[in-house]
């Protein structure tokens, strides 16, 4: 018969936030669905950018198909919260995936706030560099607001 542990806490895997992301930018401009991917990919790198995940590979592989699966969307929002997590400097692939008749290969990602064991490479936190697009006054009209300065009456 096993014994219980008395007095200790169980350990269960977590996923870490850091408050320099949560308060950036990038983090704020960000989509529900883009952080619901975020957070699922860094769940499956268990903190070290895939060391471990998928076998003796260590490599951190999630298609559109199986992200989107998982979180519960359709699988081109899923490539949209792709792009966008790309765009704002969270995530960079390492190598793309393809699809071939008989085999496929799922992208190898990496997460940008997390060291990438593979190479030896620190973190490249370029989440922090991303600012927002600064639409011209004219790109920010809407089609009424764009006519406003335009006198429809021609005498």
């Amino acid at each position: 018969m096993a014994k219980k542990s008395q007095g200790r806490r169980t350990r269960g895997e977590f996923v870490m936030l850091l408050h320099a992301w949560m308060q950036s930018p990038a983090w704020l401009d960000l989509s529900g669905v883009a952080v619901k991917l975020l957070l699922y990919l860094m769940m499956l790198s268990k903190g070290n950018n895939g060391w471990g995940h998928r076998g003796e590979r260590g490599e951190l592989c999630c298609g559109e198909r199986q992200a989107a699966a998982a979180i519960g969307v359709s699988r081109n929002t899923a490539s949209r919260a792709f792009a966008e997590l790309i765009d704002h400097g969270f995530l960079r692939p390492v190598r793309k995936g393809h699809f071939q008749v008989k085999v496929r290969h799922a992208t190898v990602w990496r997460l940008t706030a997390q060291p990438y064991p593979r190479a030896h490479q620190g973190p490249t936190n370029e989440w922090r560099d991303w600012r927002p697009e600064q639409k011209s006054r004219a790109q920010n009209l809407n089609g009424t607001g764009a006519r406003m300065g335009h006198n429809s009456s021609k005498p």
